[in-house]
């Protein structure tokens, strides 16, 4: 390893609270005077020591490079599960449109049944003499009511004179009560 790898690595590296270009200056000077002034066993020494360092800072690089490729797969991974994500969202999305699509159409054709029923009852109503509609229920769905008018149609047929016995007994109010009896083929 020549003097800019070791200047070089010491300036990456630094110690102690100094900054990068102080670390790197302090080598560059402490290699400088044991290359001039040291004995070749001390020289020997340092190299050792500076390939220790190097050795444990490569170390060190392997696994921080490791660590990324790591986080990298990691990041890659979880990438793909949003990108698949999404586009379950979007066929989720596109099935939910459909749906309200076809909710939507029900929703007319059923607003356009109700109009229809409604206007039923209204005819059949129309039909009653106005004394017979106040008996009519008035229940909250159009539907309901046309099935009470269907099952209790009978009540509001014309009655002749002969169907009609007229109860000698008056009510309270003065009035006398009035049975209906059908016969039968009538």
């Amino acid at each position: 390893m020549d003097e800019q790898d070791l200047t070089h690595e010491a300036s990456e590296v630094t110690s102690e609270g100094q900054s990068a270009s102080e670390e790197a200056k302090r080598e560059r000077r402490t290699l400088e005077e044991l290359l001039a002034s040291a004995t070749p066993e001390e020289t020997a020494q340092h190299i050792r020591k500076l390939r220790g360092e190097s050795a444990e800072y490569r170390k060190q690089l392997k696994e921080l490079r490791a660590q990324v490729e790591s986080f990298q797969k990691q990041l890659k991974a979880y990438q793909e599960r949003e990108a698949a994500q999404q586009g379950e969202w979007e066929k989720l999305a596109r099935a939910r449109e459909l749906e309200l699509e076809r909710a939507q159409s029900e929703l007319s054709e059923l607003q356009r049944y109700r109009e229809a029923v409604e206007e039923m009852l209204e005819e059949r109503l129309k039909r009653l003499p106005e004394g017979m509609r106040k008996r009519v229920p008035q229940f909250p769905n159009p539907v309901e009511t046309l099935r009470w008018l269907e099952a209790n149609g009978d009540l509001f047929k014309p009655v002749s004179e002969e169907q009609v016995v007229v109860n000698a007994k008056p009510r309270k109010n003065g009035q006398r009560n009035a049975l209906l009896l059908v016969r039968e083929g009538l």
